[in-house]
């Protein structure tokens, strides 16, 4: 006997298909998110054997946002059960050899970039063109989606996130409350994130490194924001300017203050911020490094 060809998960992408076909017929809002949920959970069903871009386009034309990151995140996690992936953010020269661990990577990324495409096509939508039903303005709507994104506990598709702030930072489509230049962003795994970037590109991590000290001095980690911010007041980079140094040495002099044990190693840190900010602030022409 032939195998079957049409397997369970065909069926409930089929039965998603048929509810959202129905909808042409449905004007109700409370009822047309039902029928929404409902057809979601049986895509997700069988997220891992979908044409994903093409089934999130779909839910995109019907304004369902919220299920596309569902269906995303769901697909990236039964595409990838054992989390090999995430192996390939934490050492990827090494792990990067191992077909198995790329491939995964690879997979689960062409899943997140459903989600940023989303967010793409929703910062680009004038409000003029959005659905009668809808109050919220497109940035409205992405600092929702990009919060439900980060509620998740998927590195990968924080990361993807994280990138994707990144290179869209200094867009005035975007509000400043959700990019990481203001930190209000609540993941376990943006540190991480920083750590990374740093790292791989260390003759131009700058950007990053302003990220990291934000945020240790965000969660009280004054010490540590002022030993970055030295470091950074001293980085040989064209692209840290005189004034620029000036500012970080003098922002390191108030986190070392800021830390209440008084020990040794803060005196001794306030007295290097300091000693630096004298001889970069009154002797800049000794300053080799601007």
């Amino acid at each position: 006997m032939c195998p079957t060809l049409f397997t369970s998960g065909d069926a409930a992408a089929a039965k998603a298909s048929e509810l959202l076909q129905s909808l042409s017929d449905v004007d109700n809002a409370v009822r047309r998110n039902q029928i929404l949920a409902q057809a979601v959970e049986l895509y997700c069903s069988a997220a891992d054997h979908l044409n994903l871009p093409l089934v999130c386009l779909r839910l995109e034309q019907m304004h369902y946002y919220s299920g596309i990151i569902d269906l995303a995140l769901t697909a990236a996690a039964k595409i990838d059960p054992f989390n090999l992936g995430s192996q390939y953010l934490a050492d990827p020269e090494n792990k990067g050899q191992i077909p198995e661990i790329r491939n995964m990577y690879s997979r689960r990324t062409s899943c997140y970039k459903c989600i940023t495409d989303l967010f793409d096509r929703v910062v680009s939508t004038p409000a003029s063109d959005l659905p009668v039903l809808r109050s919220d303005s497109p940035n409205e709507q992405l600092e929702s989606l990009v919060r439900k994104c980060l509620a998740s506990k998927d590195e990968l598709c924080h990361t993807a996130v994280f990138d994707w702030m990144m290179e869209r930072s200094f867009s005035e489509q975007i509000l400043k409350c959700i990019t990481l230049a203001t930190l209000q962003v609540n993941s376990p795994f943006v540190e991480q994130y920083l750590y990374r970037k740093i790292h791989a590109h260390p003759l131009a991590n700058e950007r990053y490194m302003d990220l990291l000290w934000k945020l240790f001095e965000k969660n009280r980690q004054c010490m540590s924001a002022a030993q970055l911010l030295i470091v950074l007041a001293e980085k040989e980079s064209t692209r840290i300017g005189l004034e620029q140094r000036i500012l970080y040495l003098s922002r390191a002099i108030i986190c070392a203050k800021s830390q209440p044990d008084g020990s040794i190693e803060q005196n001794e840190l306030l007295q290097e911020a300091q000693d630096k900010f004298d001889v970069t602030a009154y002797f800049p022409f000794d300053n080799r490094k601007v």
